[in-house]
């Protein structure tokens, strides 16, 4: 009996290894190509703008069009609580639910 099982395993596993393994991608995913023939083909695959449609050149986490520095992320002061509005202009700048007229730490979420 224990013969059979050793087969059975042994055809199982072959039968396994001689599939191709397929992965699917997710519909969102985006995916990166090398060009193979930079003679044929001289142009470069255009990455999207990250950030959305506007783009984050500097990806401080202001969109370009809002941005007065979008290409210097250290000029522009940036977005801390990641809500799209600059610090600059964010009326809750750490993101505690508390406006920053009345937060005793308007740049520390975990004070109020």
């Amino acid at each position: 009996m224990s013969r059979w099982i050793k087969l059975s395993v042994i055809a199982a596993t072959a039968t396994l290894t001689a599939l191709p393994l397929v992965v699917a991608q997710p519909a969102d995913a985006q995916t990166i190509q090398i060009n193979p023939y930079p003679q044929q083909y001289p142009q470069q695959a255009q990455q999207p703008p990250r950030g959305g449609a506007w783009g984050d050149r500097d990806r401080d986490g202001i969109p370009n069009a809002y941005d007065n520095y979008n290409n210097n992320r250290r000029r522009g002061g940036g977005d801390q609580d990641h809500d799209g509005v600059p610090n600059r202009y964010d009326q809750d700048r750490d993101g505690d639910g508390r406006p920053n007229q009345w937060d005793r730490a308007p740049a520390n979420p975990h004070v109020r």
